[in-house]
């Protein structure tokens, strides 16, 4: 790669050179044409030119004039491309100033010039990502406020009516009490799930969390997950099978691991058809690891596997069914951390959460 430096010295020389080239054809061409002219006219002219010194002066004078407004012309002509490259770089740059990433520069050069260009297009790349990845989240950020200020709202409403219920003795029993108190308290603990769950989705995106990786055996790792949910199953009348060879091993932290199978294992129980069953198996190739969470379950609509990890979102259908839809919004997060993905596919016959890791 030259440098600008060396480029204008190459082109100076270039210069001189074509100059002193063009400066002898002019005065041939000159000299010839007035011969041709008229030879008398043509000879007294050179007589003039060597007769006296002040006249050889004049004469080198007007040569030098010709050779330097030549070198200049063509030097001049020879740095356009220079020229033309620090004027595209400055209107790009002024566009830029002015927050408009899409014009892109095309310098074709092997100078310094031809990598600054690359060095402000790989720049504005970056800025124009920023700033839509800080327009996402600022429209996410909305979303949630916007959903978690309703997903608040309904329990607090509800705690509110029957604690005014019960503060002003509008019950008819002392049974009639005990059921408000019970739903109070489980309004209670969906507002303690929202709000934790924001909190930990929160904790997630900070730029502070580390990962505490150790090694775990799969298999026993998932039994002790599955088996505070057996009640869950025992009453969604569920079975539930465990099909992973002990020998398969992850590194991970299990705390947050043990988050990501539990969202998926509460997903599959809440939305799975009474009477199914949950199959949680894994396949290991090479250093890869793949978790199949396959539920037999009602079908999921394609317009729903798209969004499907999306925070608060929830299929249409299955509205009435209570959570917030952070759960697998968390567990995506999560997966990410540690450096794997999480997908969904979905038929008539069975639905399966698979995440490679």
């Amino acid at each position: 790669m030259k440098s600008i430096k060396l480029n204008i010295m190459w082109n100076l020389f270039i210069s001189l050179i074509l100059a002193a080239v063009l400066t002898g054809i002019v005065s041939l061409v000159f000299f010839a044409v007035l011969e041709l002219i008229s030879r008398d006219l043509y000879e007294k002219f050179l007589d003039f030119c060597y007769s006296t010194t002040p006249a050889m002066i004049i004469t080198s004078l007007a040569i030098m004039l010709l050779y330097l407004v030549n070198t200049i012309f063509i030097f001049t002509y020879r740095l356009n491309e220079i020229t033309d490259s620090i004027k595209k770089i400055s209107v790009n740059i002024h566009k830029l100033a002015k927050g408009d990433f899409r014009e892109k520069l095309f310098i074709k050069s092997n100078h310094e010039l031809g990598n600054l260009a690359n060095d402000i297009n790989l720049m504005s790349d970056k800025i124009d990502a920023y700033i839509k990845k800080e327009q996402r989240w600022n429209e996410e950020r909305y979303n949630m406020i916007t959903n978690m200020s309703h997903d608040l709202k309904t329990p607090i409403m509800s705690i509110t009516g029957y604690i005014n219920l019960i503060k002003d003795k509008k019950y008819t029993s002392e049974k009639e009490l005990s059921n408000y108190c019970e739903i109070v308290s489980k309004k209670s603990e969906d507002l303690s799930v929202a709000i934790n769950q924001l909190f930990e989705l929160s904790k997630l995106h900070s730029d502070s969390l580390q990962l505490q990786k150790i090694a775990i055996t799969l298999n026993e790792f998932m039994e002790q997950v599955v088996i505070s949910y057996i009640p869950l199953f025992e009453e969604m009348k569920m079975s539930f099978k465990i099909l992973i060879n002990p020998d398969v091993k992850l590194t991970v932290d299990p705390i947050l691991m043990k988050r990501v199978f539990e969202n998926i294992i509460l997903n599959s129980i809440k939305y799975a058809s009474s009477g199914k069953h949950l199959v949680i198996k894994a396949d290991k190739i090479d250093n890869q690891v793949t978790i199949h969470f396959i539920n037999y379950g009602p079908m999921i609509p394609k317009e729903d596997l798209v969004y499907i990890f999306e925070r608060y979102y929830r299929e249409k259908k299955n509205l009435i069914i209570q959570g917030n839809g952070l759960g697998l919004a968390i567990a995506k997060t999560i997966v990410q951390l540690h450096g794997g993905s999480i997908n969904v596919k979905s038929d008539i016959e069975k639905t399966d959460f698979f995440i490679n890791i």
